[in-house]
């Protein structure tokens, strides 16, 4: 296939028009585009390989890199979607998670130097990821598996340091174990009312798809936790985040992340749960209230993701807020596994299994002894200092 099929075939200006360029749409339109184009495009570079493979060299001619170049960009533009490990192929493993066409020359460049068959490197590698583009026809790969903890770049890194210090600042750990917000003191001081607005402000010019998957998730979080912030900030004092509202704000307070005008609500059901399937994400996730799992005092980082993670769980678990055994010795549990069920395994008995992986021993043995879910309860008051 050369750029010119590649053109007549509709693919290149299907491109353009598609949601890789910001558009108008939802984030969840957008991703089902993208997933779509991604698929017809895998499956054609596949076929394209496979057929070049008795003629290895052909690969190096400018109008096939220019396609393969083509094809690689938008599978970066979907990595963030895609789970490395099914891959087979160490080399494609790279090419999936790093983003240049210069990889891909270089690998290209690589088996040559190494007198490899295309047969031997390239027919398993590409089969493989046609494979799993026609796995993906229900549009569904999200991650099914915890955020990995991997070394952070220095810029991941430092585009949370003004969180971690606003955070280090307001948030008050009590004797009862809830962590809570002094959103008065915030109101008050100009200057880190303003600092906190320019760190949200920060992610409307980020390009997303420059992070892991592990920065990304982080990121998300940071700026769901943030942003709740700034609201209360803003309408503060005030008794609850749902003062107001029958339900809540969550749907209509935004932000900007990636160029894209987009919802707490939608940071939460439509990003963070989808894309990860990680159900102590619930634990991350903070909504200024009493009944919600505590508001770290730094902010989320990569390089300490699954320790605090799992830390967080236990925390919440451990808690009344989470877990609290009645005077029947039946089961109290926050509203939180009610409302996600489904995240935490659909079912009363994998609720209680979840529950007593994060569960002291002595709060393991009291659910052991009467693993019954009795009652849910939230406490929607605010989490603040006052």
């Amino acid at each position: 296939m050369t750029a010119g099929a590649l053109q007549t075939a509709g693919l290149e200006s299907t491109f353009h028009r598609s949601g890789l360029r910001k558009s108008e749409n939802s984030k969840s339109k957008r991703v089902d585009t993208v997933m779509k184009l991604a698929r017809q495009a895998i499956l054609a570079l596949s076929e394209w390989t496979l057929n070049k493979i008795t003629a290895f060299g052909a690969l190096q001619q400018k109008t096939d890199r220019y396609v393969a170049c083509f094809y690689l960009k938008i599978l970066t533009k979907v990595r963030k979607h895609l789970t490395p490990s099914p891959f087979p192929h160490a080399s494609f493993t790279h090419l999936a998670t790093g983003v240049t066409c210069n990889s891909f020359h270089l690998l290209l460049n690589n088996l040559q130097a190494n007198n490899q068959t295309g047969t031997q490197m390239l027919k398993p590698l590409f089969t493989s990821i046609a494979v799993i583009a026609c796995s993906a026809s229900t549009g569904a790969l999200a991650q099914t598996v915890a955020p990995e903890t991997v070394a952070a770049s220095t810029e991941a890194q430092s585009m949370h340091t003004d969180w971690t210090v606003l955070l280090g600042k307001y948030v008050k750990a009590s004797p009862d174990g809830l962590n809570r917000f002094d959103y008065g003191g915030l109101k008050a001081n100009a200057a880190d009312s303003a600092k906190l607005d320019a760190y949200v402000a920060q992610f409307a010019t980020l390009d997303m798809e420059n992070l892991t998957r592990a920065e990304q998730y982080v990121t998300w979080v940071n700026v769901y936790n943030a942003l709740t912030v700034q609201y209360i900030r803003d309408r503060y004092p005030t008794k609850s985040i749902r003062s107001g509202y029958i339900i809540g704000p969550w749907k209509k307070v935004f932000t900007t992340v990636d160029g894209e005008k987009i919802s707490l609500n939608d940071i939460e059901h439509e990003v963070l749960r989808k894309d990860w399937s990680e159900p102590r994400t619930h634990y991350a996730v903070n909504c200024a209230s009493y009944g919600c799992p505590n508001l770290k005092t730094t902010a989320w980082e990569v390089t300490t993701l699954e320790a605090d993670l799992t830390q967080a769980a236990r925390d919440y678990i451990n808690h009344p807020r989470g877990v609290t055994i009645r005077r029947d010795g039946k089961l109290q549990v926050s509203t939180i596994y009610k409302w996600f069920k489904e995240d935490f395994g659909k079912s009363e008995a994998n609720i209680i299994a979840h529950l007593r992986q994060y569960a002291s021993p002595e709060l393991r043995a009291k659910i052991d002894a009467n693993p019954d879910i009795k009652n849910y309860e939230y406490d929607w008051s605010l989490n603040d200092t006052n």
